[in-house]
């Protein structure tokens, strides 16, 4: 005969999982202020660069219509004699080109902005420049010469301002991302403590225990750090401003969430263990020896079976199944695999051990049972 007896049971949560979590939320509070006081620096140092940005803009302006002043008494003069025209023109071209190429030089790819204009346009206004002489208009072409030269430098400063922020940025996400990484490293293999801090059993490694997904993790924060410190694939100011604003804090919530499921995970699989250990403690004073026991198939994150036996040959099957939802929450089955005892004695022995269990602080709920009287034979379950 067999039968089956079907129970939760919940414990309170232990002092050594409560202060591992705290400790771990320490370590990542200390992280997330880190990433945040560096999002606030790189706002100050850009803040710093547009207030210089345009006193920059005003002192090239100054500078330009302090050399066109100078030549604006010959300007009639110059203009009705189309070879010195034609030779101020060219000047204006050459200082024009010269400020282009150094523009051209910097990664305005990385760097664009809505207020940078493209070098299209005054590149256009150069080669009508160029044309204008061509044509024996050189008056025409040293106006606008001249205006593509002030173009072009408003251009320049401006660019290397965008050049400064975006540097700012990229050295912030290297810190932070930095951070990170050395968060992940530090709690990649963690060690349980109590509330006083000593060490509770030999440290684990957390990948283990979140099916890879840390590993993943802390590749992928490995590659987004090379990303970014190669001067060739380093990403632009919009990328860098996602990185800082949104996956830096997404990857360290991370890396915090899935060690602190491996902690919860590693705590549950000792206290099924030492559950077990309790069990079969009291159903010896009923007869019954311990034979074997752990988890099914050596998955730690699984079931827990113990498997005891009287003198008799009658055994019992206790599992002690995981609650995905809850982790100080097991569902424990007790199976019977006798022929000579009573559904009344295997009620009265399994009350014996709720009381046994509630009596070490458990929490007992009794869920229904399935097989109970039936005269059914289950199969009966291994560690496999």
């Amino acid at each position: 005969m067999s039968g089956d007896k079907r129970y939760r049971l919940r414990e309170s949560e232990w002092v050594g999982l409560t202060s591992s979590v705290a400790g771990l939320q320490r370590s990542y509070d200390t992280l997330s202020q880190r990433v945040s006081d560096l999002r606030a620096e790189t706002q100050r140092k850009i803040k710093a660069v547009e207030t210089r940005l345009q006193s920059q803009i005003n002192a090239v302006h100054a500078e330009f219509d302090k050399r066109v002043g100078r030549v604006e008494a010959d300007v009639r003069e110059i203009k009705q004699d189309k070879a010195r025209a034609a030779a101020a023109a060219a000047i204006w071209i050459e200082g024009a080109v010269k400020i282009r190429d150094a523009v051209a030089g910097l990664p305005l790819e990385r760097i664009a902005t809505a207020d940078l204009t493209p070098l299209s346009q005054p590149d256009h206004a150069l080669s009508l420049a160029r044309e204008s002489i061509a044509t024996n208009w050189p008056e025409a072409a040293l106006s606008t010469a001249q205006s593509a030269y002030r173009e072009l430098t408003t251009l320049q400063v401006k660019a290397e301002a965008r050049l400064a922020e975006w540097q700012v940025q990229r050295e912030a996400a290297l810190d932070a991302l930095t951070a990170v990484a050395t968060f992940c490293r530090e709690n990649a293999s963690y060690q349980l403590k109590d509330e006083h801090g000593a060490p509770i059993g030999a440290p684990f490694e957390v990948d283990g225990w979140v099916a890879g997904t840390f590993g993943k993790l802390r590749a992928a924060v490995d590659t987004l750090l090379a990303e970014i410190a190669d001067d060739r694939r380093a990403p632009g100011r919009a990328r860098l401003d996602a990185i800082l604003a949104n996956d830096i804090p997404e990857l360290g919530t991370t890396a915090r969430d899935l060690v602190e499921t491996a902690i919860r995970r590693v705590v549950a699989a000792e206290r099924r263990a030492e559950r077990m250990a309790d069990i079969a403690e009291q159903l010896l004073t009923q007869g019954y020896g311990y034979v074997e026991g752990g988890f099914v198939d050596n998955d730690y994150q699984g079931t827990y079976v113990g498997i005891l036996e009287n003198v008799a040959g009658d055994r019992i099957v206790v599992s002690l199944v995981p609650d995905e939802h809850d982790p100080n929450s097991v569902e424990m089955l007790l199976n019977s695999y006798e022929d000579g005892s009573s559904d009344e004695i295997r009620i009265q022995r399994a009350e014996a051990l709720v009381e046994y269990l509630n009596d070490q602080g458990t929490s007992v709920e009794r869920l229904p049972s399935r097989d109970e009287g039936t005269g059914r034979r289950r199969p009966e379950p291994g560690l496999g």
